[in-house]
């Protein structure tokens, strides 16, 4: 029996998003995780003080003596750490229960168009990360930040969790023709009111129900902004809501939000993500999500046509992440 460290990128968050990750890692882990001591601890918030380590309480003693520790998910990776980010609250005084961390399926952002390290960044994430096992990246932007820091070849692109199960057979399921209603979702941090207000006539002109899922904390405020927006029907802005209303059937999903689509997809539900930033930019890339620009004129005309989802993952790539710890 192993001891594991998960630090959980969904505790303390504002976005909904690092939940659907976890949840599709937790699913698609049993073979690490099973029959092991799991203990979690947030990305957030601070996993101990200065103070805790020097007096070395009994969790950082035991977070010390893991056998592994796990970075699950979403866009750790910045040139911009010293903030601290806001995604990963860390720093050289609180950072030493990270020494030795694995990443999984971990993205970046915030980095110039040379993708450069700050010197402060890279010598924080060389303090922590693995040199012995090989990291897992969601794409091959991320994949060559982490070899700067760990040296080429210690990461491989095995994509972010949430595409795992996402596999050739699995998406065969995924309806090609148009639903009558549709889920859609908007992100409160990329405003645009133009073409989002663009999305919500199309939507509203082209499905008998549109349902609106807020991801983020404030994206119910933006959207009740748009114009129609009481001709929408807002779910409740849990995962859980989501995941029921996405069982339903007769649906399709389109939005800014990355990951509601994919998880959109995981339940079988035919999907087109509008792009609003590197996340979906740098994972369509390599993964043939189904994915164009917020601003291409030719949505209309894509959702009354055929979609058909094949998702690129490489099994044999997350299978040889996963060997190592078996």
């Amino acid at each position: 029996m192993k001891n594991i460290i998960l630090f959980d990128t969904s505790v303390g968050t504002l976005n909904h998003g690092d939940e659907i990750i976890m949840e599709s890692f937790l699913e698609n882990a049993d073979d690490i995780l099973e029959g092991n001591n799991v203990l979690r601890f947030p990305t957030h918030t601070p996993c101990f003080h200065f103070f805790q380590q020097v007096k070395r309480n009994p969790r950082f003693k035991y977070v010390q003596n893991a056998d592994h520790k796990l970075i699950c998910g979403t866009n750790l990776l910045s040139n911009k750490i010293y903030i601290p980010w806001h995604f990963w609250n860390i720093n050289f005084f609180n950072s030493l229960c990270y020494k030795g961390s694995v990443l999984v399926g971990v993205g970046s952002s915030a980095f110039g168009e040379d993708d450069k390290l700050s010197f402060y960044s890279k010598m924080l994430f060389k303090s922590i990360l693995s040199k012995k096992y090989i990291h897992s990246v969601r794409d091959e932007r991320t994949k060559k930040i982490v070899e700067k820091i760990c040296g080429v070849g210690r990461a491989i692109n095995t994509g972010c969790p949430t595409l795992w199960k996402l596999t050739r057979d699995f998406c065969k399921g995924i309806p090609v023709k148009k639903a009558d209603n549709v889920v859609f979702t908007l992100s409160d941090y990329s405003i645009d009111r133009k073409n989002d207000q663009r999305l919500l006539n199309i939507l509203i002109k082209n499905y008998n129900k549109v349902y609106f899922w807020p991801q983020g904390t404030k994206d119910k405020a933006y959207f009740e902004s748009l114009s129609g927006s009481e001709k929408v029907i807002v779910i409740s802005p849990t995962v859980k809501a989501f995941s029921k209303l996405l069982s339903e059937g007769n649906l399709d999903y389109v939005g800014t939000r990355l990951h509601a689509g994919i998880y959109a997809m995981q339940h079988k539900v035919r999907s087109v993500i509008l792009m609003v930033d590197n996340r979906a930019t740098d994972m369509s890339a390599t993964y043939n999500i189904n994915a164009i620009k917020r601003d291409d004129n030719n949505l209309e005309n894509i959702l009354k046509q055929d979609i058909v989802t094949n998702i690129n993952i490489d099994e044999e790539k997350i299978k040889a992440f996963k060997a190592q710890f078996l």
